[in-house]
């Protein structure tokens, strides 16, 4: 009898050791949140610490800016861009397990904005992690190019401007934009979108 107790208090104690070493193991917040400014960002983690998804928030908790999710290796597997404006998420861009560019989804092109001060617009867009971004304007006539300039962006941490100093209105021109994303090392284009603009009224 003596035996069987003995043992029985082995697989016990076995099994409560076990037990407190995987809790061990998972003794962290399994979410975080932090405030940057105005937005709320929250942090999920796996069990092993990892962090898989990172969103951010206007003050009232709704979606506003970019949700980013990680591969387990650590690496971005996807960048969803959301606006409070909108129940949908506006546009997606979606990377390889090597954390590289692989397809973009929805439209890059957040707003045209004229600020004061200025008489040409500035061009507001996605500013995806990862890629290197380009803007092309092309100033067109009868079916032919008259105007053709490359812009590098103004950086920010969640979108990119564009300032198109070169941009002047002139009754049958047509003016057109294109949103790149090109690989510098190899310099070529992995994605490209176009937008027509509208002279404002």
């Amino acid at each position: 009898m003596g035996k069987i107790i003995y043992v029985y208090a082995f697989i016990m104690f076995c099994f409560f050791q076990n037990c407190k070493d995987n809790h061990r193991k998972t003794d962290f917040p399994s979410s975080k949140y932090t405030y940057i400014g105005t937005s709320l960002i929250k942090e999920t983690f796996d069990s092993t610490g990892k962090i898989t998804i990172r969103q951010y928030y206007n003050a009232d908790t709704v979606p506003n800016g970019a949700k980013i999710e990680f591969y387990n290796n650590g690496k971005i597997a996807s960048w969803i861009w959301y606006s409070s404006k909108h129940k949908e998420p506006y546009c997606g861009v979606y990377y390889s397990e090597e954390g590289l560019f692989d397809t973009l989804r929805g439209i890059p092109f957040i707003d045209i904005v004229y600020k004061k001060d200025f008489d040409y617009p500035y061009i507001k867009t996605i500013n995806p992690p990862n890629v290197a971004l380009q803007l092309v304007y092309k100033d067109i006539y009868n079916g032919k190019i008259v105007k053709k300039t490359l812009y590098g962006p103004i950086l920010t941490d969640s979108v990119a401007w564009f300032g198109l100093d070169e941009y002047k209105y002139q009754n049958g021109h047509k003016h057109e934009i294109y949103f790149n994303i090109v690989d510098t090392i190899k310099e070529y284009l992995l994605y490209q979108d176009s937008l027509e603009i509208i002279e404002r009224r």
